[in-house]
């Protein structure tokens, strides 16, 4: 009998980077710092990223769009893909 609360995760992997390269910051405003949060889909795919620190408009574009071609073996609940969040912070030096 289902009593519609949520599984358990008995087992969670979280997800593992497949490609994630650097972003090119062109450093003009050294110690500049952009933070990104975003979801891991099932499919591996970076959703709704979202910053969260930003360096300027360029450098966060420039972030953001390498974030979103980045891909994740996705997280598993019960050996199941799940969504999760991930961040990441990137600064000029």
């Amino acid at each position: 009998m289902s009593n519609g609360a949520p599984k358990r995760c008995e087992s969670l992997q979280p997800a593992e980077a497949l490609a994630t390269p650097d972003p090119l910051l062109d450093g003009a405003d050294a110690g500049g710092k952009v933070a990104i949060s975003f979801i891991i889909g099932t499919d591996g795919r970076v959703h709704s990223p979202v910053v969260l620190e930003s360096a300027g408009a360029g450098e966060d574009l420039s972030v953001l769009g390498t974030v979103r071609a980045w891909r994740y073996r996705p997280a598993t609940c019960n050996a199941v893909p799940a969504e999760t969040e991930g961040k990441v912070e990137f600064s000029s030096h």
